[in-house]
């Protein structure tokens, strides 16, 4: 009997020890300079990205979020692919004002990931009628998941 409880607890402390470092979800901090393709100022981009376990347990909740001009701009997706995102739509809004709007697509490269994104940015979201440049940019991102 002695026996039987030992085994217990050693696959209990074992395997206990296996699921509490199992990654359920990811946190990026991504950033880039845009380089706008009609040659207008460069324009800095970060994108902080956060992917979680959806409520439907099989699809994955994706919220990207930025800060500019003292405003929190975000987006969020579902994502119900079994991989990572491509090409899912990203709008970075802060009630009617919009500082980015495209796709993004998240690419892993060993051990290292990097947000894509392809849309529209503009310098000022609060002018009356803001100036959209298009830009395609690789914005490499720093993993802080736990």
């Amino acid at each position: 009997m002695s026996r039987l409880w030992c085994f217990v607890i050693a696959v209990f402390l074992l395997g206990g020890s296996q699921l509490a470092f199992a990654r359920d979800h990811m946190e990026l901090v991504c950033s880039a300079v845009a380089e706008p393709a009609d040659g207008s100022e460069n324009q800095p981009l970060f994108i902080h990205f956060f992917e979680s376990r959806a409520k439907d347990a099989t699809s994955r909740d994706e919220v990207a979020s930025t800060i500019y001009q003292g405003k929190l701009f975000r987006s969020s997706w579902l994502n119900k692919s079994d991989g990572l995102a491509k090409a899912a739509p990203l709008v970075l809004k802060a009630g009617t004002q919009v500082r980015f709007r495209g796709t993004y697509s998240l690419v892993q490269t060993n051990s290292s990931y990097a947000l894509e994104v392809v849309g529209k940015l503009t310098a000022d979201p609060r002018a009356r009628k803001p100036v959209y440049h298009d830009v395609k940019l690789s914005l490499p991102c720093v993993d802080l998941s736990i």
